[in-house]
């Protein structure tokens, strides 16, 4: 059952006094919802992009929102790495190339001018893939040092994030001198 009072009883030497002064209050509570990243880091295993999520109903005590990743939904092993933004602003950018490492969820806290709240908002990280398979390559140009032909590819499933795709010539399978 919740407190729902403070109360103060006086006390002597002889006796701690029967009827205390009182005063009723009123748990306050503040939590964001809605968390959420929409990762537009297009690589396997690292997010980046904007975090949202919805103000709670009322903010009269909150200060500040801390953004992290963690690895559980309450938070565990938060990243060192936050973000702490002022009331009123519900988007952030998270960093690109974020190494999913461990984490599994994005968390938002808020915070009063006394502490930050000790169980977070949270979402699953969904991790954007759109790297394309089945690339094929076949130089047509017949001179040394020159390659002319057409580049195919297979994209990917969730194209949702991508806006363009680039063909480079390189010297090596992770793009180095593109």
């Amino acid at each position: 059952v919740a407190k729902t009072h403070v109360v103060v009883f006086a006390r002597s030497s002889l006796f701690e006094q029967t009827t205390p002064g009182s005063l009723g209050f009123v748990d306050t509570i503040a939590t964001v919802s809605g968390t959420n990243l929409l990762d537009k880091d297009l690589d396997r295993g690292e997010y980046g992009g904007a975090i949202t999520w919805n103000p709670p109903g009322d903010v009269t005590y909150v200060t500040h929102y801390a953004v992290y990743i963690a690895e559980n939904a309450a938070g565990l092993r938060r990243s060192a790495y936050s973000l702490v933004v002022a009331v009123g602003i519900n988007v952030v950018d998270w960093p690109a190339e974020t190494a999913e490492q461990s984490y599994s969820h994005v968390v938002v806290y808020t915070r009063s001018t006394l502490v930050e709240q000790t169980t977070p908002h949270a979402s699953a990280l969904v991790d954007t893939d759109a790297s394309v398979s089945s690339l094929a390559f076949i130089d047509q140009d017949l001179d040394e040092l020159e390659v002319a032909g057409e580049g195919t590819w297979v994209k990917p499933v969730d194209v949702s994030q991508v806006t363009e795709y680039f063909l480079y010539l390189s010297w090596s399978a992770e793009g180095a001198g593109r």
